[in-house]
């Protein structure tokens, strides 16, 4: 249900230069599916400490 919205942020983010890695994912939006990909998407964001 939240693929289609977030699949046209991105293109719209995109468009404007924006630099965007969208994922797709079979699961939730709750804690069990964030802690695999919230640590990657900081490093990407503000590169390695």
């Amino acid at each position: 249900m939240l693929t289609e919205p977030h699949t046209d942020l991105a293109s719209r983010l995109m468009t404007t230069g924006v630099d965007v890695h969208p994922q797709v994912v079979n699961g939730g939006h709750d804690y069990a599916w964030w802690r695999g990909t919230v640590a990657d998407a900081l490093v990407w964001a503000f590169g390695p400490s």
